[in-house]
């Protein structure tokens, strides 16, 4: 269901998406000099987001001050459906579900508010 996906669900899915292929380059870039296979590319990213602690929308002229915070979550790195070495285009609605539905379960759980 992605009725409740969020700008940052989007932000967040166009950048792990990006880190994903930049690691791909790299490791094909690296393959002539590394015989070993597959070790840059991750199967989950751990990202950084940073949250408003107050809540709510800021009003006009409304500093923000010391109330900003961050959380770290897992989300999806290389899918099976990425492009590798020119083969099947990545699925960009189904990375941006998967990391959505990561970001849901990483709001609802107490981990973030007590570390």
């Amino acid at each position: 269901n992605g009725t409740n996906i969020t700008v940052n669900d989007l932000f967040v899915s166009c950048i792990t998406a990006a880190i994903t292929r930049q690691l791909i380059e790299h490791e094909e870039f690296m393959a002539p000099v590394d015989a070993h296979s597959r070790k840059y590319v991750a199967r989950n990213i751990n990202v950084c987001i940073p949250v408003h602690l107050r809540g709510g929308v800021m009003l006009p002229n409304e500093s923000l001050g010391n109330r900003i915070g961050a959380f770290v979550t897992r989300v999806p790195g290389e899918m099976t459906h990425d492009a590798r070495g020119g083969g099947t285009p990545a699925c960009p609605s189904e990375r941006l579900l998967k990391v959505h539905q990561s970001l849901k379960w990483s709001k609802q759980s107490p981990a973030p508010f007590l570390s």
